[in-house]
This record gives C-alpha cells, structure tokens and sequence, in this order.
C-alpha cells in the first residue's frame, strides 16, 4: 500500500524558503537532503520528490542518469532531492525505507506519498509536471513564475494551431544541447503550452 506520512503545519514564509536554498548542497542540480536540511525543505512550501538511495546499490547507480536528467529539466519552483541512507539511517528508518531506491514525493501540503511508477525519464518527468508543478497555463496565470507568466499571457493572444506550432517546436528544441538554465525554462514553456492545449481540447 502507498505510505502516506502528514507533517505538522509550519508557518511558510519568504525566509524559511530563502535559508533552504542558501544552506542545502546539491550535486549538479540534486539538492542533496540530510536529517538536519530536510526539515527546511519541508517548511519552505515547495514541492519536490525525493530518491532515498544507497550509492553502491546497482539499482540507484542505474537510474541515476535519469535522475540527474530530471533535477536539470524540473524548474526550480520543484525540488529533486536525494538522501544517502548510507549517511542516513535514521532518517531512512524512519521514513520507513526498507528498498532501494526508494522515492517520495512531497505535495506543497507537506504530505508524503510513495512514487511507484517508472524511473526511466520520460515518465519521471510526466508525472512531475502532472503532479508537483504549479498549474500554470494561458488562462490560469496566477501560479505561474514571473518569465511563466509573461510567456502564457503572449501565447493566450494566439490562435490553438499557433500554440501548437510552437509546442511542436520547444518539444524538438529541448532535445539539443544546451546550458541547464536554459532547458529549465525551455521545459517551463513546453508544460505550459502542454498544459494549455489540454484545456483546448476540453
């Protein structure tokens, strides 16, 4: 069954988020959680999904190229977090964490639910946008970021088909080479218009 673990209510404020950003460490873009940051990653209101993990399993080892694809896409507003249960037992322990990887995913609610799906990229990546992002599409702005926003209140003047040319476009873009900052945001924009040309076909 899912395990599913509520943490008590904290008060969210800019600087809890602001200290979780200066003081956490991240290998590339995988911010990397210990008993003492992940209680600011839990107070800072940000969602995120985590990999419980030992590095020498071959399990973890095998699907770490696909994890490190996910934290360079997921905008920044979403945390890809990892715990080294090596350094962590008792962390690990009381997470409940007997398999590995193990990984959790955390809603801004700050409700654990276990991640059963695949760990391959293509649908790590999917359900990410699905269930962590903020909705953000060309008629539902006010979860969107600052450059989010801006980008679905140009595409809302457009027609469906002009929206759709230019998912078409992003989509094939994405797959090229280039800095992490730029592909974070060039897949902001592919979920947006995603997202919006599901709520064209509604």
């Amino acid at each position: 069954r899912p395990h599913h673990t509520h943490f008590p209510t904290m008060k969210i404020n800019v600087s809890i988020a602001t200290i979780f950003l200066c003081i956490v460490p991240t290998y590339g873009r995988i911010v990397r959680l210990t008993r003492k940051t992940l209680p600011y990653f839990l107070g800072s209101g940000k969602p995120g999904i985590i990999r419980f993990h030992q590095p020498y399993c071959k399990q973890s080892k095998r699907m770490f190229s696909d994890w490190e694809k996910l934290a360079n896409e997921t905008p920044d507003d979403i945390i890809v977090g990892d715990i080294n249960c090596d350094r962590e037992e008792e962390l690990c322990a009381k997470h409940h964490i007997h398999d590995f990887p193990t990984l959790r995913y955390y809603s801004t609610k700050r409700t654990e639910h276990s991640y059963t799906g695949s760990r391959k990229f293509k649908d790590l990546v999917k359900f990410v946008q699905r269930k962590l992002a903020p909705k953000c599409t060309i008629s539902h702005t006010s979860t969107c970021s600052g450059k989010g926003k801006e980008f679905a209140e140009k595409w809302a003047m457009k027609s469906s088909e002009e929206r759709f040319t230019e998912l078409t476009r992003l989509q094939e873009t994405i797959k090229l080479d280039m800095k992490p900052e730029l592909r974070k945001w060039m897949r902001e924009r592919v979920w947006i218009l995603e997202s919006s040309t599901n709520e064209d076909e509604l």
